[in-house]
């Protein structure tokens, strides 16, 4: 081996020892915490960015994709945090469900769970048949409030003791 092949398996070893400690870690934080800023040593230590109980206002400005007039520090951390491929996944107060913007939500690449940190999905479908819902874990389920149930889906929903919210 030569001091070049040597020094690109060392490169190597010391990337893939990194991206192996990355792998499961997760930076958990408060929206005080993250209006104050991210170290950028965050987006290559962890794989996940865990935010717990936002306030609706952050939720609303997350969902708007920066069309809002005024994007906070911390939804613009947040958008830094998806850029440089961390996993977001955010602990939602059951208070705050009917009235969260699902649509916006749900083009994000999210994970939403209750303060108990049961799963919350949300579905934008017009239409929620059987195969929809039979497959779904979890304790929530949101949609429109535009969005068909059909009888079959709804028994399931309460048979997997899923609760469903329509929003507005």
């Amino acid at each position: 081996m030569t001091s070049q092949e040597i020094d690109i398996t060392s490169i190597v070893n010391a990337v893939i020892n990194i991206l192996t400690k990355r792998q499961n870690a997760v930076y958990k934080t408060d929206l005080n915490a993250l209006t104050k800023g991210i170290s950028k040593s965050v987006y290559s230590n962890y794989s996940t960015l865990f935010i717990t109980l936002p306030d609706m206002q952050f939720i609303q400005q997350l969902a708007s994709h920066g069309r809002s007039t005024h994007v906070t520090p911390a939804v613009q951390h947040v958008y830094d945090a998806l850029s440089y491929g961390l996993e977001l996944k955010i602990n939602i107060h059951e208070h705050l469900l009917p009235s969260l913007p699902i649509e916006g939500l749900a083009l994000l690449p999210i994970q939403l769970s209750d303060q108990l940190g049961n799963t919350i999905k949300l579905e934008t479908a017009p239409v929620l048949g059987y195969q929809q819902v039979i497959t779904l874990t979890g304790k929530w389920l949101i949609t429109p409030k535009t969005t068909l149930v059909t009888p079959l889906a709804k028994d399931i929903l309460i048979q997997n003791n899923i609760h469903l919210i329509k929003v507005r």
